[in-house]
């Protein structure tokens, strides 16, 4: 984790919780075959795997987790801790800086 302060403002969604997206299919899966068997007819897995397709999709279920555990949103001059692989790209990028020591006591 790196500290930084940020030159603009910019805010994001937390990474998805795969474990609680995995309950979640396998409640949708069940509440599925329920359903068929309530209605008397054959349960096919198909189409509700394509629909959990689309819930993961929308969960943004196979996005590639940063390290945020939280929404978050910074404005231009909050300090803030960010996972170090982030703060060196966003830095690149002009969004923020890396404080060091020196740059702190300043």
């Amino acid at each position: 984790m790196k500290k930084v302060k940020f030159l603009t403002s910019i805010a994001g969604l937390a990474d998805p919780d795969r474990a609680q997206l995995d309950k979640k299919y396998e409640a949708f899966t069940q509440r599925a075959k329920e359903a068929s068997k309530k209605k008397g007819k054959e349960f096919k897995q198909g189409p509700v795997d394509m629909a959990i397709a689309e819930l993961k999709q929308l969960d943004r279920y196979d996005d590639l987790c940063r390290g945020f555990k939280h929404d978050f949103n910074f404005k231009t001059g909050d300090e803030g801790l960010i996972p170090a692989d982030v703060a060196a790209k966003w830095e690149a990028g002009g969004i923020c800086v890396i404080l060091t020591d020196e740059k702190r006591a300043a």
